[in-house]
């Protein structure tokens, strides 16, 4: 085991939950940031009301239901932050049927999703379809996307552009505001499920196994969403 298993399994055996939540919340600080884009993604789709639930209380229950299942199984950090994020993604998934009376389909969404990448379109904040060029000239929906639309910050485009090998495409690597503002509206209007991947893998700086692990889908699936959507970004700056 590594410092962090042997601290977990000295702290569990000890029944010293705190000890236990702090060795998890230095451990993988990008959780917090990947349920707090999920909130906030179903809060702009509807599918729950704003401001119901919040990041710390989701990590919190993430926290206490791996203290309460931690075994021997977890044997390496990776097969412990994969446990971590199918938890923060059953009970997420969990909150949204809740609010909407419907269980989500993975298979569904991928079949789905897969024809919708290889489009050449996205979607502008009246719901109509707008072809994928047209965000080049960001003046057409600017206000509309900045109040219903984008979902991310400064930084976490930074992210984005650093993860896909963005920044080597702009000049003097560094994107101008209209350049933020595509990228933010191309990842904004991205299917849910191609948005799961995406935060999963830049937000949670997980690589492709551990992502297909916790989305139940096959790593090619994992691998086709992140190149499919590292055109569209391409496409727009």
């Amino acid at each position: 085991m590594t410092v962090v298993l042997d601290k977990l399994n000295d702290y569990k055996k000890s029944g010293d939950t705190k000890s236990f939540n702090d060795v998890l919340m230095k451990f993988l600080p990008q959780l917090k940031k990947v349920i707090r884009f999920k909130l906030r993604n179903m809060e702009k789709n509807g599918f729950i009301p704003r401001n119901m639930y919040s990041p710390q209380e989701i990590v919190d229950e993430v926290y206490l239901k791996i203290f309460e299942e931690f075994d021997d199984e977890l044997n390496d950090e990776s097969r412990l932050k994969v446990k971590m994020f199918k938890i923060a993604k059953e009970i997420l998934d969990d909150i949204r049927s809740k609010h909407t009376g419907k269980k989500i389909s993975t298979e569904l969404l991928l079949r789905d999703e897969m024809k919708e990448l290889e489009e050449e379109y996205t979607v502008d904040a009246d719901g109509d379809f707008v072809m994928i060029e047209e965000l080049d000239d960001i003046s057409y929906h600017l206000d509309d996307f900045k109040e219903k639309i984008l979902l991310l910050d400064a930084s976490e485009v930074g992210e984005l552009a650093e993860d896909f090998g963005l920044l080597a495409e702009v000049d003097n690597g560094k994107l101008t505001d209209s350049q933020v503002q595509n990228i933010d509206s191309v990842f904004s209007n991205l299917p849910e499920l191609a948005q799961s991947v995406i935060s999963h893998f830049s937000f949670g700086k997980l690589n492709i196994d551990e992502i297909a692990e916790i989305h139940g889908i096959d790593r090619d699936s994992v691998k086709e969403v992140i190149e499919k959507v590292k055109v569209r970004f391409k496409k727009v700056l």
